[in-house]
């Protein structure tokens, strides 16, 4: 009996939620990582919409640059560094430009693709003390929350699986 409540439970809540997500004025904002797994994502979900005769209004590239920051302007040029300040420049600095890379490959294929498709690149956005930020619960990723004041629920990828990548694929 149970069982039977909670099915029929399920399905109210599928078709509460299709009806929703099947709206003529239902709007998509897809959100994507510079990466080639939300590549793929994004080209998926595109041909899906495409099928239900809609289309997304635009391309949010979360994580697609990483802003200047002062401290490293004046780390660079300071008279004295170490071998430790040298190696965390030189690792940022590589980090920025794969990243940099990757954006300018993935916004050129989309470009490409999608000719009349908005892309809104956003940048990787540190937080030096997630708690601070999102209740502990939560599995959102550190870097989704420029997203949210773009699109109600910001898509991330919470477990940290996809890293830029710099291929063509």
């Amino acid at each position: 009996m149970e069982m039977a409540r909670v099915r029929k439970r399920f399905i109210l809540l599928n078709e509460h939620t299709s009806e929703l997500l099947l709206r003529p004025e239902t709007r998509y904002f897809l959100v994507a990582s510079p990466t080639a797994a939300a590549r793929d994502d994004v080209d998926y979900l595109i041909k899906k919409l495409g099928k239900l005769e809609m289309a997304p209004r635009a391309l949010i590239l979360n994580s697609a640059f990483v802003p200047e920051r002062n401290w490293i302007h004046v780390l660079e040029t300071a008279d004295v560094t170490t071998t430790a300040i040298d190696e965390v420049l030189s690792t940022l600095t590589h980090e920025r430009e794969a990243r940099q890379r990757a954006t300018a490959r993935i916004t050129s294929a989309f470009a490409k693709r999608y000719p009349n498709l908005p892309q809104l690149p956003l940048p990787f956005v540190e937080a030096v003390e997630p708690s601070k930020h999102r209740p502990r619960a939560c599995p959102v990723s550190r870097y989704s929350y420029a997203a949210r004041s773009v699109v109600d629920r910001p898509c991330c990828d919470p477990l940290g699986e996809n890293q830029i990548v710099e291929s063509d694929h």
